[in-house]
């Protein structure tokens, strides 16, 4: 039994490996060249760190999740950006330290979830609620894998 299962583990095995070899039509060099990758993950970081890609993410986001309008959107946008700005000068000025930077990030939490809701119509309140209590219940859970959330904008500091 067991001299079988070797035998199809091999033969599985030696099949996989030949058709991958014989389908490839890839240039796979570039895979082996350690300065070409970190500089493309290196490039990719930089655009999506940028406060202009954060807000324009989180502005799409909301977009998709409320049915915005073009007006909305844009000043989703806007809101967002400041936001995001604004934890970066905190960041900057208390040089990471979060717990001494944290009576004025609630301010800035406070002023910008005060903005949205001036921005979003009663029903879209209602859904933007309960896609945030959403993200609660799913940040309690093991994180995944290359998943981005966008609704979380201050836990990358």
């Amino acid at each position: 039994m067991k001299k079988s299962i070797n035998i199809c583990s091999a033969l599985f095995i030696a099949v996989s490996t030949s058709t991958l070899a014989a389908n490839s039509d890839h240039d796979m060099s570039m895979y082996h060249d350690k300065n070409k990758i970190s500089t493309y993950v290196e490039d990719t970081a930089k655009k999506v760190n940028t406060p202009e890609a954060k807000a324009m993410q989180h502005a799409s986001y909301m977009e998709q999740k409320l049915n915005l309008t073009p007006a909305q959107k844009q000043q989703v946008y806007n809101l967002t950006l400041n936001k995001v700005k604004n934890t970066s000068t905190l960041k900057t000025k208390y040089n990471g330290d979060v717990k001494a930077a944290q009576p004025e990030l609630n301010q800035v939490r406070t002023q910008y979830d005060t903005s949205i809701k001036s921005v979003l119509t009663p029903d879209q309140q209602t859904k933007w609620k309960q896609v945030l209590e959403d993200q609660k219940i799913k940040s309690r859970e093991p994180a995944k894998l290359n998943e981005y959330d966008p609704t979380i904008l201050d836990s990358q500091w």
